[in-house]
């Protein structure tokens, strides 16, 4: 808490997590899946272009953004590729999430670093397997059984970002509030 005056001023309260963005090629790739996505299913809620990304860390509410920024400026990677994978499913009762996997050399590396790093920091970070994954729709309904062609796309993870998410519009925004960059 800070102290201004005879009171004290409390932190604000976000929701933070840690992610990959990704660049103009991906981006389109994504878009024109998750288009093709939704113009077959019944039913469901699709990633919009500017919150597609992949979740390194999901930290959740907290008042503890300096020390979250202090994790992530501490973080220490060198660049590496990735790649649009296959698509999938986590199957739940009022539709499914369904996404595209990602596939990169030192994805997996990065997300448990970043992971371990903000548990020894005191933050409740899930210890469930990394499942690198960009999500392109959620409760979605999708009984056309018809694969998903998906456009082939790379790039080079050159960062990673410390992004905050909050409800605006009746819809989700994501916006980087911090990020480190990698060494070159």
């Amino acid at each position: 808490m800070r102290v201004r005056g005879d009171f004290k001023m409390k932190a604000p309260v976000m929701r933070l997590f840690v992610a990959v963005n990704f660049n103009a090629v991906m981006l389109d790739s994504l878009c024109k899946a998750a288009d093709a996505l939704k113009a077959r299913s019944d039913s469901g809620v699709f990633t919009k272009k500017e919150n597609f990304h992949i979740t390194l860390a999901f930290i959740g509410e907290t008042d503890r953004i300096a020390d979250a920024k202090r994790v992530i400026d501490e973080t220490v990677f060198t660049p590496f590729k990735i790649s649009l994978g296959s698509p999938g499913r986590f199957k739940r009762d009022d539709g499914d999430i369904r996404y595209l996997s990602a596939e990169g050399e030192g994805l997996a590396a990065l997300a448990l670093d970043i992971a371990a790093r903000l548990r020894k920091d005191g933050f409740d970070i899930e210890s469930r397997a990394f499942t690198p994954h960009i999500t392109l729709g959620r409760r979605v309904i999708d009984k056309s059984g018809i694969p998903l062609d998906i456009i082939p796309a790379s790039m080079t993870v050159n960062r990673v970002s410390l992004m905050k998410s909050e409800m605006l519009n009746g819809g989700m925004k994501y916006t980087e509030i911090h990020y480190k960059e990698a060494i070159i």
